[in-house]
């Protein structure tokens, strides 16, 4: 959910924290650091308007939950980049999860290549370290064959976003990380959706289908 660092500019240097995950929102932030410095801001400038970026909805959203587990809700939109990307958010950033859950939906518009996309996506994920696949709609089985090419036997597929939520509300349990992501049109989000109804987030003081 955020990234320590230390900024190092040619007019010196402060601590700063970016309240955002993954090593490609540290490299925006170094990119924005960049264009501030050109314009002449002080370091410690640059590191306290870092501090108050957040993420827009559904694009690395942290959500954590009272049952003990954490959601990572990327579900605004995908391509095999953001996809990788956001696993290795995950998985280099999890050490304490018990489980590295990857539910990526089905990468729509990626032309004739698609189902070979999927299918190296798929083991590259594998690769990444991650404990759990799911593959939703479509091409996404794809994702699931490739992860079970390069050796990750814990997968598995659904038609719709909407089974998938299902069988996430029964799995889920205390410790999993779970980073949830697909194209808008899987409509991915309806899973975060599901998790958000049926338990409570962390903080929160309604019992999970009793909210005001």
């Amino acid at each position: 959910g955020a990234i320590s660092f230390r900024l190092l500019t040619p007019r010196g240097a402060a601590s700063a924290r970016l309240p955002m995950s993954g090593r490609h929102n540290l490299m925006n932030a170094l990119a924005a650091a960049s264009v501030a410095f050109c314009f002449e801001i002080a370091p410690g400038e640059i590191a306290e308007a870092l501090a108050t970026a957040t993420p827009p909805t559904m694009r690395g959203e942290v959500l954590d939950f009272a049952a003990g587990f954490r959601v990572v809700d990327d579900s605004y939109n995908s391509n095999p980049r953001s996809l990788l990307n956001m696993v290795l958010t995950i998985a280099e950033g999890g050490d304490e999860a018990s489980r590295r859950i990857v539910i990526a939906g089905e990468m729509l518009e990626l032309g004739p290549e698609a189902e070979s996309l999927h299918r190296d996506a798929g083991r590259e994920i594998a690769e990444a370290g991650v404990d759990v696949l799911w593959g939703v709609r479509g091409l996404a089985r794809q994702l699931v064959e490739g992860a079970k090419e390069a050796g990750l036997p814990a997968t598995q597929y659904f038609e719709s976003s909407e089974d998938a939520a299902d069988a996430l509300i029964s799995e889920a349990r205390p410790g999993d990380l779970i980073l949830i992501k697909g194209s808008r049109g899987v409509a991915t989000d309806r899973i975060v959706k599901a998790m958000k109804e049926r338990f409570p987030l962390a903080g929160e003081d309604e019992v999970a289908g009793h909210r005001a």
